[in-house]
């Protein structure tokens, strides 16, 4: 996604901020289910249900900031573009966060051993 917002917001031609802009989006949408499948790798039940809810209301929450911050550049500079570059920097933490979560829940399975049949009792 920030490597999509970076070339938007230096590309010159229209279809090249297009594409960017578009990598971008599908990126994002590639993101949402890794992350709704992390809170219940380490939760169960209501708390789960809790976690994917804060996750939720997060998204919500970005989901104003995001538009109110592209305004509020467009509004200074006169362009997007650095509205766009200051959303590679949410977006890069998004990955960081993502990364060292799935990371940190590899590292905590316990993987199964080979099964030796023989030195079981029949």
């Amino acid at each position: 996604m920030g490597a999509g917002y970076f070339i938007a917001s230096y590309g010159r031609p229209s279809w090249l901020v297009v594409l960017a802009l578009g990598t971008s989006f599908v990126a994002f949408m590639a993101l949402q289910a890794p992350a709704l499948a992390v809170p219940t790798q380490f939760l169960a039940g209501r708390a789960a249900a809790a976690g994917i809810a804060a996750m939720n209301t997060i998204t919500m929450f970005s989901g104003f900031i995001g538009p109110y911050w592209m305004g509020r550049m467009k509004d200074a500079t006169g362009n997007y573009n650095f509205g766009l570059r200051g959303l590679i920097v949410p977006s890069l933490i998004a990955a960081t966060v993502m990364f060292l979560l799935t990371r940190s829940l590899a590292q905590r399975r316990i993987p199964a051993g080979p099964v030796n049949l023989a030195d079981e009792p029949v």
